[in-house]
């Protein structure tokens, strides 16, 4: 088990923010980003975004912005862990902070991983939703870049998994059936977060629009951002916290454990249903509760650290960013330390 003193930690703090040109992700995995903002130049970004053809991809797809209504977006093409496509990234983070771009206390950065990212592998889908569960306190922190607390819109549309994947796993899935398939196994968790908008998690509306099948996996509790070193750290996160999940060598019977102890306390107490969820959602500041102590939990370092460790499991570049933004200040790291 990797130790984290706190003379270690203040040098992690100090260390300098590093890009990469590869995140150790399989590089066949499709990767997509929506980087919302509002403020900036509007035209001049959108202007300067639609003509930008340093990179396409093989179908010719390219960059583009949009306005959803209540946003202004860059939403990327598919792309993958490629020289080519991390040199795409920052040239079009650098487009949006020479147009003075800059993200409001609404907006998020939402990641999408195709589903081979699993490799159709039913039991490691499990896993990640366990250790989803598990961990959400720390994964809502770490999303919330350098800040201290979540967006506003993510009381809204990114509430918490866990109250929804302990009646998933209290349904028995037929994760071990020989002939219940992995795109089954999608629909059925897509049943328990069925709501596209409304949760942290999106895979109901990610169908491929020739075969009508989910396709993707959308992670929506990121602080909008476009600093590229953030939106980097993000995909680098959340890609080796998904591929821990095929690792059979790691400590899963610790994380059965540690499930099975917090979910007998999240038991004890009434979760909304998905339509109380919706209709709470459309009011700021009405969420739940029980959301609350998980999005505006305290920090907690030794369960952060256990993450890291279990995730990265061993002192590399990624891992230390992950505790660097986890951590944030050295100030919160003496409140944690205390």
């Amino acid at each position: 088990m990797l130790e984290w003193n706190e003379k270690k930690l203040l040098e992690i703090l100090k260390e300098p923010f590093q890009l990469t040109k590869d995140i150790e992700l399989n590089k066949k995995v499709p990767i997509g980003l929506e980087i919302e903002f509002t403020k900036g130049n509007y035209d001049n970004i959108f202007k300067r975004v639609n003509s930008f053809s340093y990179y396409k991809d093989k179908y010719n797809k390219k960059w583009t912005t949009k306005n959803d209504g209540f946003n202004n977006e860059v939403v990327s093409p598919i792309f993958y862990n490629k020289d080519k496509d991390w040199d795409t990234l920052f040239a079009i983070t650098d487009i949006l902070k020479s147009c003075k771009a800059k993200p409001s206390e609404n907006d998020s950065l939402q990641i999408s991983f195709g589903l081979e990212i699993f490799n159709e592998n039913k039991e490691a889908l499990n896993r990640f939703f366990k250790l989803w569960k598990v961990f959400e306190k720390e994964i809502y922190r770490f999303s919330y870049g350098k800040e201290e607390k979540a967006r506003m819109m993510l009381y809204q549309r990114a509430l918490p998994i866990s109250y929804r994947m302990i009646e998933y796993f209290k349904s028995n899935p037929k994760t071990n059936e020989k002939d219940y398939t992995f795109i089954e196994q999608i629909k059925d968790i897509g049943t328990f977060i069925p709501h596209q908008k409304l949760y942290a998690i999106n895979i109901v509306d990610t169908k491929h629009s020739l075969t009508g099948l989910p396709e993707r996996i959308e992670l929506r509790p990121v602080n909008g951002t476009i600093d590229s070193f953030y939106i980097q750290n993000a995909i680098q996160f959340f890609s080796h916290f998904i591929e821990s999940c095929q690792d059979d060598t790691k400590n899963w019977d610790l994380i059965d454990k540690k499930y099975e102890e917090t979910a007998a306390l999240q038991e004890n107490f009434y979760a909304p249903s998905v339509e109380e969820d919706y209709s709470t959602s459309l009011s700021s500041g009405q969420t739940s509760p029980k959301y609350r102590e998980i999005i505006d939990a305290p920090p907690d370092l030794e369960e952060a650290l256990l993450l890291g460790n279990f995730i990265y499991g061993e002192d590399n570049n990624f891992h230390r960013a992950y505790l660097k933004q986890y951590i944030k200040t050295e100030k919160s790291l003496q409140k944690m330390l205390k």
